[in-house]
């Protein structure tokens, strides 16, 4: 609701304590933990593979491969609604309603991670898609190759499939899972939970940051862009991404938390490393600006000198970016809501709500004892689009809010080749 104040509510009011006790923590593989892989990787690739062949088939027909970048995000978020809501409605006959109720404040809080993720990042694929007009430049060297679309199934669609699979175990392992490996006190459960909202804060506005300002720097510039987020590392948007999915495995242990989950954010970080990252963008980076942009590859030349790739240097700590990050992180971890004595109190997210001297405002006991829907607050947490202020009013200072994008433009490539859909700089 315009103008009305947004809060974000990160810690259980009633925390299930006795759910997160066991007989203490495992780390060895088990009948159970098969079982559970069965229950999720199985599935999670039955699903992506299956979309993948129909994306394949929608890519070959209008000769544009990047379809899979508009799959990767999309599939994601569907498959945590399926494993969340869909499998006990399929399972034991619940309404949606019935479902959700279902889920612990954990979990609603997992799932509207992953879909506000997932969301943003697929309406900024495809926006930069329709806007574009025509094929991701990546795929055009590859689909000159004899044979593309034959062997393209096989050496680039269903390979990510299987890579999804692994990576979106901290977001299906959660709703199989029926008991958890760790027995943690209450406390230290809302304290993890909040490290987790702020891991997941920082990464997602690295994200949107580095989005907005390539993007914006493209319009106005033809060199590369190297201010902003974009001086603190040379790829600040992946650094973003694995934030993000750090974030879902730490939420994971307030949950039912089970070791297999360590392998999602683990892959995910050597995919983007190893294989449709840092590392593939550069590469083609440095041909391209050498045969055609003599100035930007001295500009690429002298910025591997200065700036690091994905992690960040310890110098880097004093970049104002660096900090502008790190406390978007700090301000949704300290808005998160505790339960003290049956009153609920927050502090207002909206950045266009007014906060009170005290930075605080008690909303008093609440009438159904239940704290509001964390999916909801999740969603309302993200600053809106920049007002245009009215003649008669000051400007004050505002959060500007910029698409993610986990789309990779301007990649050249001979071979056929996993990427992951972030944008870099063409």
């Amino acid at each position: 609701m315009a103008g009305a104040p947004a809060y974000s509510m990160m810690i259980d009011p009633q925390p299930q304590i006795g759910a997160h006790l066991s007989s203490g923590p495992s780390l060895k593989m088990t009948t159970g933990d098969i079982g559970i892989l069965r229950s999720t990787l199985l599935p999670s690739f039955g699903l992506y593979s299956g979309l993948s062949v129909a994306t394949y088939l929608t890519a070959q027909a209008t000769d544009r491969a990047e379809g899979k970048d508009w799959l990767w995000p999309s599939a994601q978020v569907l498959n945590a609604w399926l494993m969340a809501v869909g499998r006990p409605m399929y399972e034991h006959g619940l309404t949606f309603s019935d479902a959700w109720k279902e889920l612990s404040w954990s979990e609603k809080l997992l799932l509207g991670g992953v879909t506000v993720w997932g969301t943003r990042l697929f309406a900024r694929i495809a926006s930069r898609s329709l806007a574009r007009g025509k094929d991701d430049s990546r795929y055009d060297a590859p689909k000159k190759e004899p044979g593309f679309w034959r062997s393209a199934l096989f050496q680039m669609f269903l390979p990510e499939a299987a890579v999804l699979s692994i990576i979106s175990l901290p977001f299906t392992v959660p709703f199989v899972a029926s008991r958890t490996t760790l027995s943690l006190g209450a406390q230290t459960l809302d304290a993890i939970r909040a490290l987790g909202v702020g891991l997941f804060s920082s990464g997602f506005a690295l994200e949107v940051l580095a989005d907005s300002q390539v993007e914006r720097h493209r319009q106005e510039r033809s060199d590369l862009c190297r201010h902003g987020v974009w001086s603190i590392v040379r790829h600040p948007n992946y650094l973003g991404d694995t934030l993000v999915h750090l974030s879902f495995l730490v939420l994971n242990i307030t949950n039912k938390f089970n070791p297999l989950v360590l392998v999602g954010p683990l892959t995910n970080y050597l995919f983007l490393r190893f294989v449709g990252g840092d590392k593939q963008t550069e590469q083609s980076q440095e041909e391209r600006y050498r045969e055609n942009a003599p100035e930007k590859y001295e500009q690429l030349c002298a910025w591997r000198k200065e700036k690091n790739s994905f992690w960040p240097s310890l110098r880097e700590i004093t970049n104002p970016w660096t900090l502008a990050v790190l406390g978007c992180g700090f301000y949704y971890r300290a808005s998160t809501v505790s339960s003290h004595h049956g009153i609920i109190k927050a502090i207002p997210t909206d950045p266009t709500y007014r906060r009170p001297q005290s930075g605080s405002v008690d909303l008093g006991p609440s009438e159904t004892g239940q704290a509001p829907d964390p999916l909801v607050l999740l969603f309302s947490s993200i600053p809106s689009p920049k007002p245009k202020p009215y003649r008669d009013q000051p400007r004050t200072a505002q959060i500007v809010d910029s698409p993610n994008s986990p789309e990779t433009e301007g990649i050249q490539s001979s071979q056929p080749a996993l990427t992951h859909p972030t944008t870099f700089q063409a």
